[in-house]
């Protein structure tokens, strides 16, 4: 081997160990993304165990919900309240320990935590705003209260809707099927006992029954218009049913 063919081996093998360091950066690279999102997604479901939100089929609802808008509406008073005292104590900087010292005993804050309001209103280059808590912050929580009252009402218009209603279909059976309303699962359940043709499956659905593999069952969440379906279908399977019967 000459010289140069010397050379051309050395630039090669300098080019491989180059190409295997970029590759095995950019594998570094990609699971060190892969495990950012895992610690991402296994924060956010850490934050969100106990925090899940309240179903509308929770018999305890409406309370739950009352709860949880005083909750809201105590945290926007006391924003409202906070933001208040920063204006009532001349919006005072860090420096200004008698002024921060008024707006601590104004908002009803520890004094450390006033400092470190004042501090991070007054650092260089902040943006956010002269106010403890910003303009957005009080409109994005006013739009939740206002969300979870409509929540409420519409609750309570749809339990009293249903108590009014003729619960004609309690329970009716027939030859090889039952309705059964199951306050409990806060539905209305039919089961068959064998697989039905599809006109039965076509008839069942157009009354707003789905079929819930857990249960095993069609089911509707209960309504008022509920009980309606419920009966005109009951009736209609009984019809079916007995014309079947005077065939055999």
């Amino acid at each position: 081997m000459n010289e140069y063919e010397r050379r051309q081996e050395e630039r090669r093998a300098r080019e491989g160990r180059h190409r295997r360091l970029i590759e095995r950066a950019r594998r570094d690279s990609v699971r060190s993304l892969e495990l950012h999102a895992e610690a991402k997604d296994l924060q956010r479901r850490a934050d969100a165990v106990g925090s899940g939100g309240i179903s509308s089929e929770d018999p305890g609802a409406p309370d739950k919900l009352r709860v949880k808008l005083e909750g809201l509406e105590l945290r926007r008073d006391m924003m409202k309240g906070v933001n208040a005292a920063w204006r009532r104590a001349g919006q005072p900087k860090p420096e200004d320990a008698a002024g921060v010292q008024r707006f601590s005993d104004l908002a009803k804050l520890p004094l450390a935590r006033a400092q470190t309001i004042a501090a991070g209103i007054h650092r260089p280059g902040y943006w956010g705003g002269r106010a403890p808590f910003l303009p957005f912050e009080l409109t994005n929580l006013g739009a939740r209260i206002r969300y979870t009252r409509a929540r409420i009402e519409a609750l309570e218009k749809e339990r009293a809707a249903l108590a009014q209603a003729p619960a004609t279909v309690q329970a009716r059976a027939g030859r090889g099927w039952e309705i059964v309303q199951d306050n409990e699962d806060y539905r209305m359940r039919l089961t068959f006992d064998e697989r039905q043709p599809a006109d039965v499956v076509a008839r069942v659905r157009a009354a707003g029954f789905l079929w819930s593999p857990t249960r095993k069952a069609w089911v509707r969440k209960l309504s008022a218009n509920c009980h309606l379906a419920a009966d005109m279908l009951a009736n209609w399977l009984e019809q079916r049913t007995e014309g079947a019967g005077h065939e055999d």
